[in-house]
């Protein structure tokens, strides 16, 4: 393992202290009331700074996401692909939770204002985690139709986060059980087909 630079060491701690900042100013305010000045300042940098790391503070919540991706290549999978395809939509519903339900919300929103292809990126840690293990779960389908089912289960797994975004009512441990149950069905529906 390459050991890091001094420069490479103080970038990801720079990187780190705007990613903190911003997780703290959104326990107080949205991402619109948010600004960039109130960030560099909690964060201890220069708004020169910040933009060296970040186009805008849309881009820094969306990247703090990106960074949690890490749990799905660590994922330790059986021999039952079934179950670690379950694995997989558990972790990804599983990351909302009540305590970060007002960042996942701000999440989506800066999603609406400021397109993140990373999001929707076949290379991504999660959606290369849930095709392998479909892929052996269910070998007769191709390629092709294996992404698509990948791609289906993703969607309306985010359409059940955005809900719950919206909701808020609903207790999220019986939500994220009742919601990883109907992907599993749909799973099961879409390959019954």
């Amino acid at each position: 393992m390459k050991k890091k630079t001094m420069r490479q060491q103080q970038a990801e701690e720079t990187r780190e202290r705007i990613l903190k900042a911003v997780g703290e100013m959104l326990t107080q305010k949205s991402i619109q009331e948010m600004k960039i000045r109130e960030i560099c300042t909690l964060a201890g940098i220069s708004v020169g700074t910040f933009y060296l790391y970040f186009p805008c503070k849309e881009a820094a919540l969306l990247y703090g996401y990106r960074t949690l991706d890490h749990i799905f290549s660590s994922l330790t999978f059986t021999d039952n692909h079934r179950e670690n395809v379950e694995t997989v939509l558990r972790t990804h519903i599983g990351l909302v939770t009540e305590e970060d339900l007002p960042r996942v919300k701000q999440m989506y929103i800066c999603h609406l204002t400021y397109y993140d292809e990373y999001f929707f990126s076949e290379e991504r840690p999660l959606f290369t985690a849930l095709y392998e293990q479909l892929a052996a779960y269910a070998p007769h389908l191709g390629e092709e139709e294996t992404k698509e089912l990948a791609w289906k289960l993703l969607s309306l797994s985010r359409g059940f986060m955005y809900n719950l975004c919206i909701r808020q009512e609903v207790e999220v441990s019986l939500w994220r059980e009742r919601k990883l149950r109907e992907l599993m069905e749909y799973m099961d529906f879409l390959l019954e087909k």
